[in-house]
């Protein structure tokens, strides 16, 4: 199970309502995360205790000196993106029981990762600049199972939707051909539309408002 505690995507605009809401919160301002939300995370871990004995912080890290930045639209052109991360194990037993315990743990993990993040987006090193455990770097060989079960499925698949396609084009009728133009038209705005998403600031507006109560 993935938990993504901060709930939304990280941009300029939401950094500064969510440090305007832990402001208001008094709790401490982080430079490259968005202050997480607690109540989930505290459910996780009181639903998970008794049965799972760890869980796994992760903090990624996108070099973008030597790669490109990790939008979809980059990912279809076929550019090259480069990511590190930095992944620490957590005994389920270290982190409290009772909801404010769990979440007082919960944004001093964050502040831990702000510090990680922050050193690898100035250093391109997670620890170069904080007391944090140092591991030397695993670099992930290249998997050419990986790639040969991605291009069965994409020969599979394309083929089903060119015999797809063929069937209507042969059977001469302006239905059956309309019907076709009209999935390649959605399939394109459909491809459009989650390009964008990867752009737009667009999303939860966590933190602008006092209304809601997700410290």
């Amino acid at each position: 199970m993935l938990l993504f505690a901060e709930g939304t995507r990280f941009t300029p605009a939401k950094h500064k309502a969510s440090m305007e809401f832990a402001r208001k919160r008094g709790l401490p301002e982080l430079k490259r995360h968005l202050i997480p939300r607690t109540r989930g995370f505290i459910q996780c871990v009181q639903s998970l205790k008794g049965n799972f004995p760890v869980i796994y912080d992760v903090t990624v890290g996108f070099n973008t000196k030597e790669g490109v930045a990790p939008t979809l639209q980059n990912m279809l052109r076929g550019r090259k993106v480069m990511s590190e991360i930095y992944i620490r194990r957590i005994p389920l037993s270290e982190v409290p029981n009772d909801d404010e315990g769990a979440s007082n743990y919960l944004h001093e993990l964050y502040r831990q990762k702000d510090k990680l993040l922050d050193s690898y987006m100035r250093t391109g090193s997670f620890t170069q600049e904080n007391d944090l455990p140092k591991h030397d770097s695993r670099p992930m060989p290249r998997r050419p199972y990986s790639l040969i079960n991605m291009l069965l499925w994409a020969a599979f698949v394309l083929s089903q939707i060119l015999r797809f396609y063929y069937n209507l084009v042969v059977s001469g009728s302006l239905l059956s051909l309309s019907f076709a133009v009209g999935i390649v038209i959605c399939a394109y705005i459909g491809l459009y539309k989650m390009i964008a998403l990867t752009k737009i600031e667009k999303g939860s507006e966590y933190g602008s408002t006092d209304t809601k109560k997700e410290e």
